[in-house]
């Protein structure tokens, strides 16, 4: 129930941040849609193809290490957990400590919170490396 209330909790205050950069930028909202009309649209859609292969390849990532570990997680899973850490390292920029939090969340009860942070930090020392 409290991770149910936890859950709900952050929802809202996602919704109530859109809302708020919604009504912030109000002005830009016609300049926005300008540009939104000199976009190709198979550029647009050649764009969101390769954020969803990003993600997916993170997750292949993070399954590949965590099986060197014996551990056997679903790529969708993992996928969520990809979007869901991409999505909080850009929401609250930290150099990746506010997303480093939510891989254990994914896999709760299956892998050791120490692992899942190491194979968190080994995804940013490649992604440094790469």
């Amino acid at each position: 129930m409290l991770d149910m209330i936890k859950r709900q909790s952050l929802i809202w205050a996602g919704l109530a941040a859109i809302v708020l950069v919604f009504i912030a930028n109000l002005g830009y909202i016609g300049h926005f849609v300008e540009l939104l009309r000199d976009v190709e649209w198979y550029v647009f859609a050649l764009v969101v193809v390769a954020q969803l292969g990003s993600y997916y390849s993170i997750a292949r990532f993070y399954q590949s290490i965590l099986r060197i570990f014996d551990y056997k997680i679903q790529t969708s899973r993992l996928f969520e957990a990809a979007l869901a850490i991409n999505f909080v390292d850009l929401a609250f920029p930290s150099g990746g400590v506010s997303g480093a939090s939510f891989l254990p969340q994914y896999v709760e009860g299956e892998v050791p919170v120490g692992k899942t942070t190491l194979v968190q930090l080994s995804r940013y020392v490649f992604t440094f490396l790469s």
